[in-house]
């Protein structure tokens, strides 16, 4: 590597020895500044960080079809350093659910999924090698065959999450269950066995945003030198006044989506406040997501609630809101829409799985649940205590800035795939 400078940065206690290097992304979700059909916008915050100091390359497969607009802004930020490389029709054929019984009959004693089969075209490749990069990072870390086709560079993979955690978690969930989908988990999760070996076998390194998600991976691979918790950046950031003190209303959202991942407190949740409905008369409820639309129906004759189905600006209108109540029954890593609220000071209220891999605490920097049942409760406490939460929303917002700063967060990222060293207090991020 030609160096053309060379210092040392210190964030906390993070020191690193930066050099301009060239790093290329490649991902099958084009990086935008709220994450849109995604996962995560983990890559967008942590690349925005780095473009100023470094070269960046970004090559996307687009499958979460980011529209033509949001593609050309994603490059005007990357220094028209982006690319759409994308599926061929063979490959969109075999991820299709339309034909995915054509993948299954071609490939039935293959245990690793079809979006693991991508392959970079040739020109691509060719491109890649070409301008020989210090670091390719692949997101998500499915890619295996990208994984396959680079195995000579130095490649650090994106999970975010560790899927085997989350289908061992699925197995404790009544959603799985209620939907009668454990026949198709039981497949997957060998599948996603298979995967997460292989894949430790062409990068040389995995970045996981959840500590247990972490420790599973580890288990799975048996090593604890491939793969690293890696905190989760916020997002966007606006200012506002914290000031419970006086306030005869409070305005709370629920955003996200009815699905899988909120089933079971999203359910509990209806049942509890329509009991406590008298309790409630200072709350007025926001539903923020279109899927939202079959709960506000059965709660809107007992409370004060509304819908939004969609809106342009997310952070903009979430800090319009008191209190966010995070239901999160299922899943694995970090919650981004957690981090925004926080990060913009939102009291907010969720559960274990809300909170897990963030740096706050319940009763300092968070309230959390639990039961579901508690929620009414908690919302009583805040008419009657309102400068105590009023300080623990102002907590969340400090924590958050400090320890999930994108910038924080994507020097770490080098110092773990550079440099091979991690220095982070986990301490910081456990409940």
């Amino acid at each position: 590597m030609i160096i053309k400078n060379l210092f040392v940065q210190t964030i906390g206690d993070i020191h690193i020895n930066k050099s301009i290097m060239k790093i290329i992304l490649i991902t099958d979700y084009t990086p935008t500044e709220d994450n849109f059909n995604g996962p995560s916008a983990i890559t967008y915050h942590i690349l925005k960080e780095l473009k100023d100091i470094h070269d960046i390359y970004i090559y996307t497969t687009n499958a979460n079809k980011v529209s033509y607009s949001m593609i050309q802004k994603s490059i005007k930020t990357f220094n028209g350093k982006l690319k759409v490389t994308p599926r061929n029709l063979w490959m969109k054929l075999l991820i299709s659910r339309k034909t995915h019984f054509l993948f299954n009959f071609l490939y039935k004693n293959n245990n690793i999924s079809p979006v693991s089969r991508y392959k970079l075209p040739k020109n691509i490749l060719a491109e890649i090698t070409q301008l020989n990069p210090d670091l390719i990072l692949v997101y998500p870390y499915f890619l295996l065959n990208v994984q396959k086709q680079l195995c000579n560079f130095n490649i650090a993979a994106i999970g975010p999450d560790c899927y085997t955690l989350h289908t061992l978690r699925a197995f404790q969930d009544s959603y799985l269950y209620s939907s009668k989908n454990e026949k198709k988990e039981i497949k997957h999760l060998l599948q996603q066995i298979t995967l997460e070996q292989k894949i430790a076998q062409y990068t040389n390194k995995i970045f996981l945003v959840g500590i247990e998600d972490n420790i599973q991976y580890q288990t799975i691979i048996q090593n604890k030198n491939k793969s690293f918790f890696l905190p989760h950046p916020h997002y966007n950031l606006k200012e506002k006044d914290i000031n419970f003190i006086n306030k005869k209303n409070f305005s709370v959202i629920i955003t996200g989506k009815y699905d899988l991942y909120t089933y079971s407190d999203i359910n509990a949740l209806t049942k509890t406040l329509q009991e406590h409905q008298l309790l409630l008369s200072n709350f007025q409820f926001t539903f923020l997501g279109k899927t939202w639309k079959p709960i506000v129906e059965q709660l809107s004759k007992q409370i004060n609630v509304s819908l939004i189905e969609w809106v342009e600006d997310y952070t903009k209108e979430i800090m319009k809101h008191d209190i966010q109540i995070c239901p999160i029954s299922l899943g694995t890593g970090t919650k981004g829409k957690v981090l925004d609220a926080l990060a913009n000071g939102l009291l907010c209220i969720g559960s274990k799985y809300a909170f897990e891999n963030i740096a706050v605490k319940h009763n300092i920097s968070c309230i959390q649940y639990k039961n579901v049942n508690e929620i009414p409760h908690i919302l009583l406490s805040i008419t009657q205590f309102p400068q105590k939460y009023a300080e623990i929303a102002q907590n969340g917002r400090q924590q958050i800035r400090t320890y999930h700063s994108p910038k924080l967060i994507a020097d770490l990222l080098l110092k773990l795939a550079i440099n091979n060293d991690n220095q982070i207090n986990i301490n910081n991020y456990l409940q």
